[in-house]
């Protein structure tokens, strides 16, 4: 594990306390990026979902497309190293990286296991910021 050190949090809270130091330890993880392009959309406008997130009247689907869409996210699965819920940091040890690294993100778990989506022309940069901070990448 990598010891990390988050600056201080501050927020636009009157009355709240929020500045802190953060530090947790960068679990590193084993990653493969899944076959194929997904889109991320409403999902009424979904056929052949991968993921479901409904959120009171905000629902979203994670669907597979071609592997050639151009518009199309990446997805990179931590399903080699299986974690259960509990288990604290596994998925910002994926984002910090790539939020340091300015890339978007959507991020869908299962039980074991955490699927961050990358837009296709951000996936190389995605993949150096992610082993620069000590994750491999099976393939």
């Amino acid at each position: 594990m990598v010891a990390v050190a988050l600056e201080p949090i501050r927020r636009n809270c009157p009355g709240c306390s929020y500045d802190r130091q953060v530090t947790f330890a960068l679990v590193p993880q084993l990653l493969r990026e899944l076959p194929g392009r997904y889109v991320v959309e409403p999902a009424d406008e979904a056929v052949g979902e991968v993921a479901r997130i409904e959120i009171s009247d905000d629902r979203t689907v994670v669907r597979q497309v071609a592997a050639d869409a151009a518009d199309g996210w990446v997805a990179l699965s931590s399903e080699g190293t299986p974690h259960g819920l509990e288990e604290p940091g596994m998925t910002v040890s994926l984002l910090l990286p790539l939020a340091e690294a300015g890339i978007g993100v959507f991020v869908a778990s299962t039980l074991s296991a955490d699927v961050v989506l990358v837009a296709g022309p951000d996936v190389s940069a995605a993949r150096r910021a992610l082993v620069e901070a000590g994750h491999r990448f099976v393939d």
